[in-house]
């Protein structure tokens, strides 16, 4: 398990903006997460391509995936603050 490493977007940063992505994938049995994709923002766009690098980056906790594994949607939500 890794942590996610989430890089608030620069322009976004400066704006003061904060808003959520809601990312939705495959969680592989190695921890990976494959076909990953935004399914809510707020605010559009905004925040979605460094939620969705970070969630590919990641590695996740496996356990959910019961015994024997087998892989399983998941939904994660980042909030940028």
């Amino acid at each position: 398990v890794v942590p996610l490493a989430v890089t608030y977007p620069p322009r976004a940063f400066d704006a003061g903006q904060q808003g959520y992505v809601i990312v939705e994938f495959m969680l592989s049995i190695d921890g990976r997460a494959g076909d990953a994709r935004v399914v809510e923002s707020s605010p559009p766009a905004v925040f979605d391509a460094a939620a969705l690098q970070a969630v590919r980056r990641g590695r996740f906790d496996t356990k959910v995936l019961g015994a024997p594994a087998r892989p399983k949607p998941a939904r994660l939500r980042i909030t940028f603050r």
